[in-house]
């Protein structure tokens, strides 16, 4: 078994988070919005929590966000 020290699980935590909320960031500015990806050390102190937060926040509001993701994956769906 691998040992891990605290530092690299907490790298390891907030590059996860990162790339979670980025992602987010991505599939928003694909269907014509824009926001920003925010990632934060959770101050709690529960040990059971994860160790860092994030957020995507739009800064545009989309209408029918819903629909333009669901024909995207209609469109992959069918093309399979």
């Amino acid at each position: 078994m691998i040992e891990l020290t605290e530092e690299q699980i907490a790298d390891g935590e907030v590059r996860k988070a990162a790339y979670h909320e980025v992602a987010h960031k991505m599939v928003y500015e694909r269907f014509g919005g824009a926001g920003d990806a925010v990632v934060w050390r959770n101050e709690s102190g529960n040990p059971e929590e994860t160790a860092w937060r994030g957020k995507f926040r739009p800064r545009t509001v989309r209408r029918n966000a819903g629909h333009c993701s669901c024909v995207r994956v209609a469109e992959v769906r069918k093309s399979r």
